[in-house]
């Protein structure tokens, strides 16, 4: 099946910025629609990343989301934890641990 996939990658500055005398201020606001069947969104602050996954129900179970999340984090591991590694020579059975737990879900 086909469906509509957002990446979008947002690096976070300072959560309140002044220009003279007009201040920024960064809001959290919640949405209960899905614009995409399936986005994830990655936040870079200068001392961690935050991914946030919103998706259609309709399409998704919260389980499945959950395997997702749970898949792109041992990745995200393996990368960090080999920051040299090309994407062509990527393969995750080189990584039984990391391979062993996605293969549980």
């Amino acid at each position: 099946p086909i469906f509509q996939f957002v990446f979008a990658l947002e690096k976070m500055e300072a959560s309140n910025q002044d220009f003279h005398q007009l201040l920024l201020k960064r809001e959290d606001v919640s949405c209960t629609l899905s614009k995409f069947d399936l986005t994830l969104r990655i936040y870079e602050f200068p001392e961690r990343l935050q991914c946030e996954f919103e998706y259609s129900t309709e399409l998704f179970l919260p389980e499945t989301i959950a395997q997702f999340a749970n898949y792109f984090a041992s990745i995200m591991r393996i990368i960090c934890d080999n920051p040299d590694i090309k994407p062509n020579d990527f393969h995750l059975y080189q990584y039984p641990n990391q391979y062993h737990e996605l293969s549980e879900h």
